[in-house]
């Protein structure tokens, strides 16, 4: 109508799936500038089309990244100021045991409410390792992992959390599909799904889930039949890649496709019951390991795969043996403790004036420094990581530049430090630490030889 006007137009159409053509119109001129027809062209934008489309996808899961990052540092922050307290908790009741009056060293109640105070506090340093695995910046220890081993071994754990009107499959390679994961980790994001699964069946009396394990050649196929959830590579994606895939597929309802990228997120939840943090702790894991999820659901069900790169060196788990004390009970150590927590600082001064040793205690590097310059000698250094004007990595780069070697460990709520670069502390302890593995990491560093 517009070119009947004698007006320029172009409208887009799609001709067919993936198939769409821009259509431009323009008016024709006689000699006497009298509107005789109009022309028409059309141009196949397919790829440009695409080409948007795949853009808009890539924002928006960009942005889904970068509020789930937010999210991360939002519990990293309360998992690092809950562990101080965590400390001081753990550190008041140990020395609480070490103080015991003579008439209370026989009472069984005494002991027992000592010991369920330091357990519950220690149960919350758990709930903490959580928070942070959401973050997905857990770092404990990761092993040449079997999968499949891996559900074979906890198969009974996993029955007594589904449902009793729900049946447990697994289908399992019998050749090991080794990943380099944390057990633990791993075995929390499958607790999750199947859990997750569960709950979606209840009611049913046909629920059935079903556990899988295998080694697939690329990942083409999941990308085409699935959506990407969460987590990416660290490297370039090859065809020819090996990875490890652990699938929970369960015959539920299904998720609503509007929800479907929606059910990672935290407190995300379409049940009565539950927090709404099982799966975004999953997803943080799966992040944690360099992994990715793709998730598919129908009325038939859903289906969730976790993907990592496959071990192929298959190399054993390391035996850890477990740290005995070293120190001296005659021996008397001077120490400084750098912390800005007057819980701690108290606790772990208490407690270590009951061992016979010297503790001097400051709340910021500037006091540390001025101690120091004033000609203060000490047998081993204590850092805070985190505190404010000046961390505990930045103080010690001050010590280091004034000559001063005096062995140091640095202490910190956070599961992931910076790299050190060139000055690093001697060794590092997690908070929330107790007593006793303060005392024999100090004592390690100070029966070390020098270097």
């Amino acid at each position: 109508n517009k070119a009947m006007a004698g007006e320029n137009s172009q409208v887009r159409v799609s001709l067919a799936p993936g198939l769409t053509h821009e259509i431009q119109y323009g008016p024709i001129f006689d000699l006497n500038n009298q509107l005789i027809g109009v022309v028409g062209v059309g141009v196949d934008v397919s790829e440009s089309v695409q080409a948007d489309q795949r853009q808009r996808e890539l924002e928006l899961q960009l942005s889904q990244a970068q509020k789930m990052e937010s999210l991360g540092a939002l519990a990293s922050g309360v998992a690092h100021d809950f562990n101080n307290y965590l400390s001081a908790i753990i550190a008041f009741c140990e020395s609480l045991e070490l103080r015991k009056e003579p008439s209370e060293i026989n009472s069984a109640e005494y002991q027992t409410i000592v010991g369920e105070i330091t357990k519950t506090a220690e149960n919350a340093s758990g709930v903490c390792e959580q928070i942070l695995m959401f973050a997905g910046k857990s770092t404990q220890k990761k092993i040449s992992l079997d999968l499949s081993e891996l559900i074979r071994e906890d198969q009974n754990f996993l029955n007594a959390v589904v449902s009793k009107e729900t049946k447990l499959e697994t289908d399992l390679s019998e050749s090991p599909v080794r990943t380099i994961a944390n057990r633990l980790l791993i075995q929390q994001a499958v607790v999750n799904l199947v859990k997750n699964s569960s709950d979606a069946l209840s009611g049913r009396t046909d629920g059935r889930i079903d556990i899988s394990v295998k080694a697939v050649q690329g990942l083409a196929e999941l990308e085409q039949h699935s959506v990407r959830i969460g987590g990416t590579f660290r490297d370039n994606q090859a065809d020819d890649s090996l990875y490890a895939v652990l699938s929970v597929e369960d015959n539920g309802p299904g998720v609503p496709t509007d929800d479907l990228k929606r059910i990672f997120e935290p407190y995300f939840s379409s049940k009565h019951t539950g927090h709404g943090l099982g799966l975004a702790i999953t997803i943080g894991v799966v992040g944690n390991h360099g992994g990715v999820i793709y998730c598919r659901s129908s009325d038939k069900g859903t289906k969730v795969d976790l993907v990592f790169r496959l071990d192929e060196n298959s190399v054993e788990p390391a035996v850890v043996k477990p740290t005995k004390s070293t120190s001296n009970g005659n021996e008397s150590w001077r120490l400084l403790l750098v912390d800005d927590e007057l819980s701690i600082v108290k606790s772990v001064q208490l407690a270590f004036s009951h061992f016979g040793h010297e503790m001097r205690t400051v709340s910021s590097g500037k006091e540390a420094l001025a101690l120091l310059d004033a000609g203060e000698e000490f047998d081993c250094l204590i850092l805070d990581y985190s505190m404010p004007n000046m961390n505990g990595l930045e103080l010690l780069q001050a010590i280091r530049e004034r000559g001063i070697t005096t062995p140091s460990v640095m202490c910190s709520g956070f599961l992931d430090l910076p790299a050190f670069g060139t000055v690093a502390p001697d060794t590092t302890l997690r908070k929330p630490y107790t007593i006793s593995r303060l005392r024999d990491t100090i004592s390690e560093l100070c029966h070390r030889e020098p270097v």
